[in-house]
């Protein structure tokens, strides 16, 4: 079967997948909160789930496209048992702002 991607929606990407089926919901998810470093101008994350896994990037779409590389690799280096499977991923936005 031919690979799709599904939409991006609000924060949420997700993996490519063979087709809508019960097969996604026994993927494994992981959600990462997702937070604006002011200091340094970029958007910073890390993760309890994945060991090892941090990562930052000045925009969103960049983080995106790293943590889509970082992932994979971590899960593979840890041994993990959701390594080479396909899965979804969540990113939960932070940033706050000071008004005058």
């Amino acid at each position: 079967m031919k690979k799709q991607l599904l939409p991006k929606r609000a924060g949420i990407c997700y993996f490519p997948v063979m087709e809508i089926s019960k097969e996604i919901m026994k993927m494994p998810d992981y959600a990462f909160r997702v937070i604006w470093d002011s200091e340094a101008s970029v958007w910073f994350t890390e993760s309890e789930e994945i060991k090892g896994l941090v990562a930052e990037s000045p925009t969103l779409e960049g983080l995106h496209e790293k943590l889509l590389t970082l992932i994979p690799e971590m899960l593979e280096l840890n041994h993990s048992t959701s390594a080479g499977k396909t899965f979804r991923i969540s990113l939960k936005t932070h940033r706050e702002f000071q008004v005058a």
